[in-house]
């Protein structure tokens, strides 16, 4: 069973991924606020101990590569 933490990073990952993909990311800064220090953790240092969290990091890292915007989190 997935977790609120990972319910809650797929929603904004997903998010950010249609919005690359629909070309509205380049040259954009986007700022993701989050109430959970787990999701935050994961993302400021890249990694996470669950698969499940892992997997979005990296997605969310790679829309960042590859519009060349900058997406930062915040608590």
């Amino acid at each position: 069973k997935e977790s609120a933490n990972w319910r809650e990073f797929t929603t904004h990952v997903r998010m950010v991924e249609e919005e690359a993909e629909d070309g509205r990311l380049t040259d954009t800064r986007v700022i993701m606020c989050t109430d959970s220090f787990t999701v935050e953790r994961a993302l400021v240092n890249g990694t996470s101990s669950s698969p499940l969290l892992l997997d979005l990091v990296v997605r969310f890292k790679t829309c960042n590569s590859n519009t060349l915007s900058k997406l930062k989190c915040s608590t």
